[in-house]
């Protein structure tokens, strides 16, 4: 076997070496008396070969390299690939810069890293947050609506709250606003006006109280008393009315006369509908302090449910002897339809058949709000009259 290696650019063959390396060898043991007969081989100690291995070259690709002592360290290569103590692994290529890494790069304005976001100072496109851009920047801005800071109910101009808006308190009717004032001056939070108890109620948890309504075709504001916590989901208006001349001499009304009062404010002679209503009505009028309207001053008196909005339907015709309301007594109608009731209970003899077109009753109460009697004539064909009455919305 061969071991051809390449030293100083010769090639040496070890075994054709060997013989002579030999001879020498044993001439100089037999010079020292402790010559033993030459067998062919050379011998060799652990030492020797320990000696060997600290300076003998290793082989790579039949290249000889060597090292010059045992505490070094070799590392081998294939190609391409760099190994040893300074090199690095890596698994794939580097992540270069991008918006998020902290760093603030040339194409970027600001890199909060972790802390950028649409409602912070950095945005998540690495962009300064400001005002107008259409992001609500939580740390400085109230609110941003982009192109449309400073239009009319969207945010204002320098991000720091709304711009013009219903609710503002300034009334703006360019933009289609009646008014912009608290509901103590009949403006709903819609900025148009009350026209009804029933508005007031529905526009929020408003309590019993007096407010001003606008009725349809009414120029002025008319104060009216407004229940709106007898009926879950119904607000009731009334108005009271004490007629009286100059000088506070009572005039009486028939219920048509009475009706066509009701409608300079833009509204009906009162109407009850169902018992509910008869008692928020009686409350109304007799229990609860408010002026009237018609040169009159009594504040509360039952009297105000002395006449009402019901007629009948034919002449001559009627329920004697029935409770009074739309549902036993459909010989009687409300003057602006739907239902009516003032009765639960018959009153002897009444509603009488002397009644004509145009005559209406006179209605009689006791203080806890129930009818005692009533009493149907015609006068002349006016029907009964009063000094006091009450106007409703002809709620139903």
């Amino acid at each position: 076997m061969k071991d051809s290696r390449r030293v100083s650019g010769k090639n040496w063959n070890l075994n054709r070496l060997a013989p002579t390396s030999a001879l020498v060898l044993v001439a100089a043991a037999a010079m020292a008396g402790c010559v033993e007969p030459y067998n062919g081989t050379t011998g060799t100690t652990d030492s020797d070969t320990s000696d060997m291995s600290a300076t003998e070259s290793g082989m790579s690709d039949g290249v000889m390299t060597s090292t010059s002592g045992s505490n070094q360290t070799s590392s081998s290569s294939s190609p391409g690939t760099e190994t040893g103590s300074t090199s690095q692994a890596t698994t794939g290529d580097p992540i270069g810069p991008y918006c998020g890494d902290g760093t603030v790069d040339v194409d970027e304005e600001c890199d909060d890293g972790e802390l950028n976001a649409d409602n912070a100072d950095c945005t998540l496109e690495c962009k300064a947050a400001v005002c107008g851009d259409g992001l609500t920047n939580v740390n400085v801005e109230s609110c941003d609506d982009g192109t449309n800071n400073g239009k009319y109910s969207f945010c204002n101009t320098d991000c720091t709250g709304l711009g013009p808006h219903c609710g503002d308190g300034i009334e703006q009717t360019g933009q289609g606003e009646e008014c912009d004032a608290p509901i103590q001056s009949g403006c709903l939070m819609n900025c148009s006006y009350a026209r009804s108890c029933q508005d007031i109620k529905d526009d929020g948890d408003h309590g019993d109280g007096q407010y001003p309504l606008h009725p349809d075709d009414i120029d002025l504001p008319v104060t009216v008393y407004c229940d709106l916590e007898t009926d879950g989901a119904r607000g009731f208006t009334f108005l009271k009315v004490h007629v009286a001349d100059e000088n506070e001499n009572p005039l009486f009304y028939s219920a048509a006369q009475a009706d066509n009062f009701c409608s300079t404010y833009g509204m009906d002679l009162l109407v009850t509908r169902d018992g509910v209503h008869l008692g928020a009505a009686f409350r109304a009028a007799a229990e609860v302090p408010f002026d009237p309207v018609g040169n009159g001053s009594e504040t509360t008196s039952k009297k105000y449910l002395s006449i009402l909005g019901v007629q009948p339907k034919t002449e001559g015709v009627s329920c004697a002897g029935e409770p009074f309301n739309s549902e036993v007594c459909p010989e009687w109608e409300a003057h602006n339809g739907g239902p009516f009731f003032v009765s639960a209970t018959p009153i002897a003899n009444q509603p009488g058949i002397t009644n004509c077109e145009g005559c209406s009753p006179v209605y009689y109460w006791n203080d806890e709000g129930t009818l005692t009697s009533m009493e149907t004539f015609s006068n002349d064909g006016k029907g009964g009259t009063s000094e006091y009455f009450m106007c409703d919305l002809g709620e139903q």
